[in-house]
């Protein structure tokens, strides 16, 4: 090889250094710095695993009811997770194929809380999507495939525009809302305050209008609405309930009319 065709393969090789590195580099970044649209603070959101079917007996703590704290700080979310059982200590953002690879300092290791329990910090790099993560187990000394999701949605807010009443009923008509909306919660009542109201579901969110019935003749109502986001998650509470994982907006302000 002469001198010239030496220059070139160096140069060439230096270029596909520089690029491999850039693309380790990148992949780092997105990893570990990736940003929220949330604003710095800190955050009660619905954590659950497994719901792809990934793996098994990887549950977050029963008592937390599948809610956990992520903190936002410079725009970088971490999720603070308690496990329900101390059978893993270690986590890696990955597979259990790439975990065992990967080098000690990429492992998520627990610290144990005044309760006992095995307690992780995560990183997250999106909320409300699926990301594989892989547990490392104490006894058998491997690490298994799992899976992990954040949810945290902020239904957009909507407002009555118009309360028509009638013969013992209202109708309400509202401006449709479907930015990260699943329905909407239409409250009533004779007092101001909501004291004693009731809530009506409505499951469309594409739905603009409901009539009210079974109203008192001759009686103000104050009517608010608000939209809301299921997750699709369920939990079972302390009375064995099986309740779902919801989010709300907040409610509009009041508009009242008189019923005929």
């Amino acid at each position: 090889m002469n001198k010239k065709m030496r220059i070139v393969v160096s140069v060439i090789l230096s270029l596909a250094m520089v690029m491999t590195a850039s693309v380790f580099s990148f992949g780092e970044t997105a990893t570990t710095k990736a940003t929220s649209s949330l604003k710095d603070g800190t955050y009660t959101v619905v954590c659950d695993t497994d719901t792809d079917g990934t793996g098994k007996k990887f549950f977050i703590y029963s008592q937390d009811y599948k809610t956990c704290k992520l903190s936002v700080v410079n725009g970088v979310m971490t999720a603070t997770i308690r496990l329900n059982s101390t059978g893993y200590d270690k986590l890696y953002l990955g597979t259990a194929e790439e975990a065992a690879k990967a080098d000690t300092s990429s492992y998520i290791n627990y610290v144990a809380d005044a309760d006992g329990l095995y307690t992780f910090t995560v990183p997250v790099a999106k909320l409300n999507t699926i990301t594989k993560i892989a547990a490392y187990g104490t006894r058998g000394k491997a690490w298994h495939d799992h899976s992990i999701i954040f949810n945290y949605y902020t239904p957009g807010k909507t407002s009555i525009s118009k309360l028509k009443a009638g013969k013992k009923s209202v109708k309400a008509v509202w401006k449709k809302q479907t930015g990260d909306t699943t329905g909407y919660q239409i409250q009533y009542s004779t007092k101001k305050s909501f004291a004693g109201a009731k809530t009506v579901k409505i499951s469309k969110n594409t739905s603009v209008s409901k009539t009210i019935k079974s109203l008192k003749s001759k009686k103000k109502y104050y009517f608010r609405i608000r939209t809301y986001k299921e997750t699709g998650i369920t939990f079972t509470d302390e009375n064995s309930n099986t309740v779902s994982k919801v989010f709300y907006s907040a409610w509009s302000s009041k508009k009242s009319v008189k019923v005929k």
